[in-house]
């Protein structure tokens, strides 16, 4: 299938969602003023989940900041402030739903926290993003991936669960949840993600919707890193919450995101104020 150029005419946004990332979301917003594909965004929204440091600030900041660059890009910046903290799963929500509300039919997923570098897309829209493939995922762990600080106990764990998405028959999958991902958002079901679970496993719910789907998917690798970020992620009940969701996907297949599997609050509107 040949390859098809992201460009203005077909809405790509940037989602950014951050929760107590003052000292990393101004070097985050940097690198997206970076990339070489700078001139097919069409916006770029920081999601703040409830921040209890000066994340929504140093944003502001930063956008200010590049606000010529913005401005002669013809880029869109919105900040939203979630009226309630959703968790990483619900900002997703959030920043989907925006976007698909201003008309975005692609977007790019890039962590608050800095762990993941939107650069790693370059070589991606210079060639085309192929027009058949629905999403294109991060992998930190794939030949040419590049990992600083992430222990080789964390790098064992993830080889186990990815050894076991495979065991369990969901295709070659190279990652249940990094940092930077491209979702073609016209093409997923909403469901994949409107039902998935809010907390920190959403990722891996919506993985795994999609390959029940029977979505399109590739994974390419991408620089990860560990300086000064700090992890919310709980190990040893991560790591049986993760074991749940996949014996879960296995066990009742599309019914998981139907039936709303793994939301412990039903919340009905995902509602925000926009901060500038």
């Amino acid at each position: 299938m040949a390859p098809m150029m992201a460009n203005k005419s077909l809405g790509l946004s940037v989602i950014i969602p951050a929760y107590n990332c003052e000292r990393q979301i101004s070097r985050v917003i940097d690198r997206c003023m970076q990339v070489a594909y700078l001139h097919n965004i069409t916006q770029l929204v920081v999601i703040d989940n409830r921040s209890t440091d000066n994340t929504l600030s140093e944003a502001k900041a930063a956008l200010h900041k590049h606000k010529n660059l913005l401005r002669k890009n013809n880029i869109s910046a919105q900040i939203l402030l979630n009226d309630e903290n959703y968790s990483l799963g619900g900002s997703h929500k959030v920043g989907f739903r925006y976007c698909i509300e201003n008309h975005a039919e692609n977007a790019i997923v890039l962590h608050g926290d800095d762990q993941a570098d939107p650069n790693d897309f370059n070589d991606l829209f210079a060639t085309g993003i192929p027009s058949d493939v629905d999403a294109i995922l991060g992998s930190r762990f794939m030949r040419g991936s590049k990992l600083s600080g992430y222990s080789l106990f964390r790098q064992g764990g993830n080889a186990v669960f990815n050894f076991l998405l495979r065991l369990f028959g969901f295709g070659n999958l190279r990652d249940m949840g990094s940092g930077l991902n491209f979702y073609r958002l016209d093409r997923l079901p909403t469901e994949a993600w409107a039902n998935a679970a809010d907390n920190l496993t959403f990722n891996l719910y919506f993985l795994l919707s999609m390959s029940l789907a029977k979505a399109k998917l590739r994974f390419v690798p991408i620089s990860w890193r560990e300086e000064d970020q700090k992890s919310n992620v709980k190990l040893f009940s991560q790591s049986l919450e993760l074991l749940k969701v996949i014996l879960l996907a296995r066990c009742i297949g599309t019914r998981m995101t139907s039936r709303n599997y793994g939301r412990k609050a039903q919340i009905s509107d995902y509602t925000f104020k926009k901060m500038n």
